[in-house]
């Protein structure tokens, strides 16, 4: 059963590095949202500000919909931060909203989601549940490779390390030890 345990803790603490592939965006369809349209860059850079607009369709921009764009950003050592609320200004009486944030040191991707606040007081996640969208930065690391348009990323010579990975693995190793081990010593008193 601890060993059982011990396997579910380990790719709990790994998902987040080897959940997908490196390097490629994803994007979900606009189709049924209320949104027409959303521009944004195609890579996320660190220490520079990212931007997105989005354009509602005649139907959500009458009913004074507001929106919230909801982000997460990762970084190349496999932890996700948590998600953060962003607040989205209007420009053209409620049909284009724009926002932006400050990218982090390290960033390996961001990922983001919508919340469209109707104005009766309902809200709607575009997409319901999850992420959908996810834009990779210059210079990623996806747990098993470096890659990016950044020169330094894809060079023979890059010999980065990711502590933070080290430092899950070294944890991970302590906690399967700590959960094998008490049943080990026990079995081994009562044999004495």
């Amino acid at each position: 059963m601890h060993k059982v345990i011990s396997l579910v803790i380990v790719f709990l603490l790994l998902q987040n590095v080897l959940g997908s592939e490196g390097g490629i965006n994803e994007n979900m369809s606009l189709e049924e949202t209320g949104i027409s349209a959303m521009e944004y860059q195609n890579i996320v850079i660190e220490s520079e500000i990212y931007n997105i607009s989005i354009t509602l369709n005649e139907d959500a921009a009458e009913n004074n919909t507001s929106m919230i764009w909801i982000t997460q950003i990762c970084i190349n050592s496999g932890v996700c931060y948590p998600p953060q609320n962003n607040d989205m200004i209007t420009l053209d009486d409620g049909k284009i909203w724009e926002s932006s944030l400050m990218i982090i040191d390290d960033a390996s991707y961001l990922n983001w989601r919508i919340e469209m606040n109707w104005s009766d007081g309902e809200k709607t996640n575009v997409p319901e549940n999850g992420f959908g969208w996810k834009v990779w930065s210059n210079c990623w690391f996806d747990g098993k490779e470096w890659g990016g348009p950044e020169d330094s990323c894809n060079s023979e010579d890059n010999n980065r390390s990711i502590p933070g990975f080290e430092v899950l693995i070294v944890i991970s190793s302590v906690l399967i030890t700590l959960l094998i081990k008490p049943k080990e010593w026990r079995s081994n008193r009562v044999r004495q």
